[in-house]
């Protein structure tokens, strides 16, 4: 699993590192995504493969519940019809409130991967915020398109709608959490470069993500 932040630069990694050097089979493993593996229900006949892994998914996650339960409230047809379009690209919620619920072990391709008891092996990018946004602005297309998974436009106004709400130190926190807990081996790589340096301890995550940052 290659995870990380939307545009901090999962795409880029699987492309041009030589995962061998952080422990992936070799060869060329086909790329699935999180929703593309739920629908399909199935990794076929591959023994390896690469889980392409945003971890602010989890925000679509919430939205969707907070929109249907404002359809069980009993607003109109109107309402309803608006109200998930709000979600998916401009309703705010505070990361207060966001934190409460931003839980990995509710994710369904987590609960899916577990229920296959696949091994996993993560890692984990991290890029300057500031950074991270100059990509977003920077963007045309999503990144299913790389790995012939469709081709649609990236919605950037979604994603800096995320980026602006979610304490970022803190989701990094809570996914590392995650992966203890669940005993899932991950190494952390500093994405603001091409170089890929390992981070050496959970502690640097801030350091890049509000230190100095390089283009890419």
């Amino acid at each position: 699993m290659i995870s990380g932040a939307s545009s901090c630069g999962k795409s880029t990694f699987i492309e041009n590192f030589p995962l061998q050097k952080v422990g992936f089979p070799s060869g060329n493993l086909p790329v699935f995504f999180p929703n593309k593996l739920l629908r399909e229900g199935s990794l076929g006949d591959y023994q390896n493969v690469i889980l392409h892994y945003n971890i602010l998914r989890l925000y679509r996650i919430y939205s969707e519940e907070k929109s249907n339960q404002y359809i069980k409230n009993g607003y109109n047809k109107y309402i309803k019809n608006f109200i998930p379009f709000l979600g998916r690209s401009k309703r705010y919620y505070s990361w207060k409130e966001l934190k409460l619920a931003w839980d990995y072990q509710k994710d369904p391709i987590l609960v899916y991967l577990n229920k296959l008891e696949v091994h996993l092996k993560v890692i984990v990018l991290v890029a300057n915020k500031d950074l991270i946004k100059q990509r977003m602005l920077k963007r045309k297309l999503s990144e299913e398109r790389r790995f012939s998974c469709g081709e649609r436009p990236y919605p950037r106004a979604y994603w800096l709608n995320i980026l602006n709400q979610v304490d970022l130190p803190d989701v990094y926190n809570i996914w590392l959490n995650f992966l203890q807990q669940n005993q899932i081996e991950y190494q952390l790589h500093n994405s603001n470069t091409m170089e890929y340096e390992q981070l050496n301890s959970p502690d640097d995550i801030v350091k890049i993500l509000y230190g100095e940052k390089h283009a890419m």
